[in-house]
């Protein structure tokens, strides 16, 4: 049968640092591919469940709205329900995407969902994030430069308008209103390997230095 192993092998040396002999320790890892397995297994179920209760609770709350509107005089009492019902929607909101970066996250790291390599422009692919991100705060001024175009690249289409999405909205939900949000896009045509940069820049408050370390870490949050 197949087996996973860990390999870890180095030489021994004589007083004049000529290699005689060499040592081999070969792990087993079958246990700790299995216990891994299950994880990923139980995170993808946990992700998928809790994505029906908060579908509920979504449309109770546009089901109060609107029964607000109907059964509640204008008043300052309606805008203080409606605003705790914005508010319990945008929880739900933050819980459900969250719940989308577990289960796209897992199966990344299991191999159960491999990047797809395809040509794609990368110039059209951020020009259309912004489009997105504007039409979900049209308040905010969102600038996008982009140097070549078209802007050619190897990337998983999907994923890579993904990770776009995530830092325009990090970029809009931690700057004020006021303030526009800049996003760049690179290309070095004349360089071989073709380089591309994608840069998103905010006024907002910043990250802090001893966190700078820690933010590719997985659900990492300063």
């Amino acid at each position: 049968r197949q087996c996973p192993m860990l390999l870890s092998a180095f030489p021994l040396r004589a007083a004049r640092e000529d290699a005689t002999h060499a040592i081999a320790i070969f792990e087993d890892l079958s246990g700790l591919m299995e216990r891994e397995l299950f994880k990923d297994e139980l995170l993808l179920t946990t992700a998928h469940d809790v994505r029906n209760p908060l579908t509920l609770i979504s449309s109770h709350v546009q089901l109060l709205e609107r029964n607000l509107t109907t059964e509640l005089p204008p008043g300052q009492f309606l805008e203080r329900a409606r605003g705790r019902l914005n508010a319990i929607q945008t929880q739900v909101q933050e819980l459900t995407e969250l719940t989308s970066q577990l289960s796209l996250l897992t199966r990344l790291q299991s191999a159960q969902q491999r990047p797809i390599a395809e040509t794609i422009n990368l110039a059209r692919l951020v020009q259309r994030a912004v489009i997105d991100q504007q039409m979900l705060t049209p308040r905010r001024t969102i600038e996008a430069l982009v140097e070549y175009d078209p802007c050619l690249v190897q990337a998983d289409q999907k994923q890579l308008h993904y990770i776009c999405m995530s830092l325009l909205k990090n970029a809009a939900r931690y700057s004020h209103p006021s303030t526009p949000i800049s996003v760049t896009v690179r290309c070095t045509p004349a360089r071989t390997p073709l380089w591309a940069e994608v840069s998103i820049r905010d006024e907002g408050i910043g990250i802090p230095r001893p966190s700078l370390p820690h933010i590719f870490e997985r659900f990492y949050h300063v």
